[in-house]
């Protein structure tokens, strides 16, 4: 048999061709998906960021709020202290502590009122019967009649000149008087009213109050309590 023999001739592809799709390299979906990588560790570490932050904001807040909190309960014990010392302060003494089996002793005048309580008072200046100007003192919350800023700041001299005759006395409850359990600015208005009756005062007398006391004689005025209130003066 005749032997054929075949030749096959392989044809480089022509020059300038780019290689077939599937051996070409995809430089261009590399880098994209390089920079989808980035984006996304980018958003990551921002949210985490901004999540620290949050974070933060939330602990400076709650330590603000706690500060807060402390200053406006410090304030509250604050006032409520003061509150109760204030209370307590303005509450007379026990009844019948002044002459009293073991109390203390009673070492200045004292008028008894129409209730049988008793009325301490303190006289200073010319005598009352001869006096010119009449003065009733009445002292405020925390002091007594002994406060009286008559006898420290009236010279002998101005007191005989003018014929000056103050009294104070205590509001009840308050140093030697006793307590009233029904204590008001118009019953210490008609306290007053029965001292200056006591003491023969007359129709024409001046009625001084220093803090608290201020309130009794406004109460003096606005009441009327006086027999004579066209002739009696009140400052």
């Amino acid at each position: 048999s005749d032997h054929h023999h075949h030749t096959r001739t392989i044809t480089p592809p022509p020059l300038g061709r780019p290689p077939p799709p599937a051996a070409r390299l995809d430089l261009g979906g590399l880098a994209a998906r390089r920079e989808e990588e980035i984006q996304r560790k980018e958003k990551g570490e921002g949210e985490r960021e901004r999540e620290r932050d949050v974070r933060e904001e939330e602990r400076k807040g709650k330590e603000k709020l706690d500060g807060s909190d402390i200053f406006k309960t410090i304030l509250l014990v604050v006032i409520v202290g003061s509150l109760a010392w204030f209370y307590k302060a303005i509450q007379p003494p026990p009844t019948g502590t002044v002459g009293s089996t073991g109390g203390a002793s009673v070492t200045s005048s004292r008028i008894k009122l129409r209730d049988r309580r008793h009325l301490a008072y303190k006289e200073f200046g010319f005598p009352r019967d001869e006096a010119k100007f009449k003065i009733i003192y009445i002292h405020g919350f925390d002091s007594c009649m002994l406060d009286s800023p008559f006898p420290q700041f009236l010279s002998q001299a101005l007191v005989e000149e003018l014929r000056i005759y103050t009294v104070s006395f205590d509001r009840p409850g308050y140093g030697e008087s006793d307590p009233d359990p029904n204590r008001s600015p118009r019953s210490i208005a008609l306290d007053i009213e029965e001292l200056a009756d006591g003491l023969g005062l007359g129709p024409n007398f001046y009625v001084v109050g220093l803090s608290m006391g201020g309130e009794i004689t406004w109460t003096c005025l606005m009441l009327g309590v006086f027999k004579a209130p066209k002739t009696n003066d009140v400052v």
